[in-house]
């Protein structure tokens, strides 16, 4: 089930996309413009959870009227999202959602989409805060923290290595670290691509060290179980396809100006549970905004087939 749903994944992008530009693949959706044109930027082409937020992002500016354009840069570089941006200015959209790869390099371009007249939120990972006017973040970052601890706890039985796992596609490294530490019990992964990869490379290494973090049901459905084969006890995961439509909620909101961004105000997503979201001041910052999906799901061997299902 698990490749069935990976190749269903690459088939519907490769369906959609229907141009390229020096940055990345452009997927348009439905030629309408009366509620304006909206575009998405993920991260990169290379991760079934960018096209989950992309689709979920896509049905909300579609069902309100607008047209969606979706873009998946080639690479996960600063450098093609910028010329996705400079591109999306000359094409005059009304607004541009986009999961940031940098931090800072954003910062130029998107001031000048800015000063275009385009409205800019960002999602899943967020840029300098003078650079968009709130952030769709999908959960609080200590509580992830905390729950990732919690569990490498758990399945470590407080004893042992554990390591953690920022970001990967590929896992040669991996093997290293089983054969250059005995005492590894648990690897936590802190990314959909990273802890696919690990539960594969754990699998194949038909070791005991287990691994837990952030993934996607539906690439982690093979993986998670109870048997000592079962690299995966169990995973967490907020669901990306809604925070693609709270993010075009509230690029709806910004551009017919029923939102300005500003802390106290609230964004209506009528297609997720927990409606309405209000904007919260950061703490760091109570200058900056940003709009917080919710809790994560515990992916579990009794539930993983379920949520594999819907995303």
């Amino acid at each position: 089930m698990k490749n069935q749903k990976t190749i269903s994944f690459a088939a519907a992008a490769a369906l959609l996309f229907t141009g390229i530009s020096a940055g990345g693949v452009i997927v348009q959706g439905a030629e309408t413009q009366e509620a304006g044109t909206y575009a998405f930027i993920s991260k990169s082409m290379d991760n079934p959870y960018n096209f989950a937020m992309a689709e979920g992002f896509q049905e909300v500016i579609e069902e309100a009227g607008g047209e969606c354009v979706v873009n998946h840069p080639l690479n996960p570089y600063a450098d093609d999202q910028i010329t996705i941006i400079d591109s999306l200015i000359s094409q005059h959209v009304d607004a541009i959602a986009i999961a940031a790869n940098d931090e800072t390099r954003l910062t130029e371009s998107l001031n000048e989409a800015k000063a275009a007249g385009i409205q800019i939120i960002t999602l899943d990972s967020d840029t300098d805060h003078s650079a968009r006017t709130t952030f769709c973040n999908q959960a609080d970052t200590e509580l992830i923290a905390q729950t990732m601890m919690d569990a490498v706890y758990d399945i470590s039985g407080g004893e042992g290595e554990y390591a953690i796992l920022s970001t990967t596609t590929y896992a040669t490294n991996q093997n290293a670290w089983l054969e250059a530490h005995p005492d590894l019990k648990v690897i936590c992964a802190l990314t959909s691509s990273g802890i696919t990869a690990a539960a594969k490379t754990i699998s194949e290494a038909e070791t005991s060290v287990k691994i837990t973090g952030l993934g996607m049901p539906s690439e982690l459905e093979a993986y998670i179980g109870t048997g000592e084969d079962a690299p995966c006890p169990y995973a967490y995961l907020w669901n990306p396809k809604d925070l693609g439509r709270l993010a075009a909620s509230a690029c709806l909101s910004l551009v017919s100006g029923e939102i300005t961004g500003q802390a106290g105000e609230s964004v209506e997503a009528d297609s997720i549970e927990g409606s309405p979201f209000e904007i919260t001041a950061l703490p760091d910052d109570p200058e900056a905004t940003e709009i917080l999906l919710g809790s994560m799901t515990c992916f579990t061997p009794d539930n993983v087939s379920q949520w594999a299902e819907v995303f």
